[in-house]
């Protein structure tokens, strides 16, 4: 069992490795207002030196080099936009020009939600894999401990058998037997 240990930490340690990533990572919500138009914001600022684009439908409405697309954008906020109408496929890409990294944001939760900027549905499909990811791992782990519980029991059986130690060859001695 102590052989295990070094395998848990190291579990545990890159759970909470992937769960503290997954939190510095960057919401985005809408809200829609009286007039029909719809605000799209990132929860936090877009990290210097990353470039920012936003799509509709994969149109470009807000282009890298921070061009408007007019008949969409009514005016730019701090972390996001105004469009003049709510879309269903909003999605905002950040890009790092140094290391090549891309990230995209699905603007799809309400930021009027109780719990304020609620995980998207690629965080909550990351979650439901990673626990089913770790679920098999422990069931797979605890199937090759019983397997090999059960292969040294055999083995050890099977090697009291070859030494003759299992049992012990007794005369019997009834009477009126010939004992010849």
């Amino acid at each position: 069992m102590q052989i295990l240990n070094p395998f848990l930490i190291a579990g545990v340690f890159l759970f909470n490795l992937v769960l503290s990533e997954l939190q510095n990572q960057p919401q985005c919500c809408m809200k829609v207002f009286a007039n029909g138009s719809v605000s799209y914001t990132l929860d936090q600022a877009t990290p210097e030196q990353w470039i920012s684009s936003w799509t509709k439908d994969n149109l470009v409405i807000v282009g890298e080099d921070g061009d408007i697309h007019g008949d969409y954008v009514e005016s730019q906020i701090e972390n996001g936009y105004i469009l003049r109408q709510r879309y269903s496929n909003v999605v905002c890409k950040l890009e790092s020009p140094e290391n090549g990294v891309s990230e995209a944001i699905n603007c799809t939760d309400d930021c009027n939600s109780a719990q304020g900027i609620i995980a998207s549905d690629t965080n909550s499909q990351f979650y439901t894999w990673l626990f089913i990811g770790i679920s098999i791992s422990v069931l797979l782990l605890l199937l090759l401990l019983i397997v090999g519980f059960l292969v040294y029991k055999w083995w050890k059986r099977s090697r009291r058998r070859v030494d003759g130690t299992d049992f012990e060859m007794q005369s019997v001695n009834v009477p009126g037997q010939n004992q010849d």
